[in-house]
Formats: C-alpha cells, structure tokens, sequence
C-alpha cells in the first residue's frame, strides 16, 4: 500500500528516501518491492533502524528487507541480539557498539532497539552530518584491534550511497549519541522512558 501512494505522489524516485524502524523497516522494503513493480524504477534510499528479526505473523509474513528493494539499503542495529536482527539487510550496515542486545546507556530491549531512531535523528541536525564516523569491522573486538581505523562510513543522513559493507562505531551512552558532537548543541534531557516496564536485560 505503501508503495502504492508513492506512486501517485508522483514524486521522482530519486528523490524518495523511505524510513522504517524494526518492523516498519521490512515495510519499507515492501513499498520499495512494489514501487520497483509498478514504475520499473527503485526508490533512492531505505534507512532500516534496528530492523527486526520477526517480519509479521505467518499468515501475512514480509518477504523481509535486503538490499536490492532500492538503489542504496543502509541499516543501523541497536539491539541485533535483542529485538533486532543480525542478519544483513543492506549495502551498508552499521553495529553500534556491537553487533550486541543493547548500546550503553539503554536499560531494556525496547530502548535499545529505539536508540537507533535517535542516533540517525542526531544526525539530521546541522552540523551534526558527519558525527557519528564507522569503520568497516566485522566485530568490536576486529575494531578494537584496528584502534578504530580503516574504511571510513558516517552514520545516518550523510552516509556515502556508494559504499558495501560492515562498520563498527562506539557511541556515548547518553546525547549527545557522536563522538565528535559538542554537548554544547544539545538540551541534556534525558530520555522519556515509557516503556521502563519493558523487559530489562539478564
């Protein structure tokens, strides 16, 4: 459906960045599969944020998010062994002190898998574009044995369409989320936790 009134907004594809987090992400694969059907085209960019390892019930299952439902795929995973996914969904990506359940700073499952939606929101704004610097790992520790070099991938809205691969970055605990951000450009405010109750981590 999604991909259906894509459509008839009869926006250029390559103008078309969709955005999806957890299951919404392999809805946005969807949309990308059925835009591709019906205009022959592929939508520019699909930004997975921690997408999840269950798609929907059986009866209506997704066929899941990959690279090849647009142009570039990029995905961030916060919670890859919590609510999320380890699998590779896209061109690029991107372990957040992981692949792990949870990032430091985050108290339970649910807030984990949300992070990734604040981290990329971090990145939207101005001056923050190239805040969150990733390098191509395999692992945390394969980061950690390179002290943080190598292939260079800037996390969220910067991040370069022409890259393929696994990156690595470590992230603060609390905003701001980047390394390289002055926390004299955010309001400390902590996070609004309702979902406290949710299942804690072991």
């Amino acid at each position: 459906m999604i991909g259906r009134e894509i459509v008839k907004m009869n926006t250029p594809h390559d103008n078309v960045h969709v955005i999806g987090q957890n299951v919404a992400a392999h809805v946005a694969g969807a949309a990308g599969q059925e835009y591709k059907r019906k205009t022959g085209h592929k939508l520019y960019r699909i930004t997975a944020l921690d997408p999840s390892k269950v798609y929907a019930d059986d009866a209506e299952t997704l066929s899941g998010l990959s690279r090849g439902d647009a142009k570039f795929v990029d995905a961030i995973h916060t919670s890859a062994l919590g609510m999320g996914t380890t699998t590779r969904v896209g061109n690029v990506d991107i372990f957040p002190n992981g692949p792990s359940a949870g990032v430091p700073g985050t108290n339970n499952v649910v807030e984990a898998s949300m992070l990734a939606t604040e981290l990329f929101a971090e990145s939207v704004r101005p001056g923050n574009e190239r805040n969150f610097p990733a390098v191509e790992a395999s692992s945390l520790e394969n980061y950690m044995i390179n002290n943080g070099y190598g292939k260079r991938a800037y996390m969220g809205i910067d991040l370069a369409t022409d890259l393929e691969g696994d990156f690595i970055l470590e992230v603060n605990a609390q905003r701001p989320y980047g390394k390289r951000s002055s926390p004299k450009m955010f309001n400390q405010v902590s996070h609004k936790k309702s979902w406290e109750n949710a299942k804690r981590f072991e």
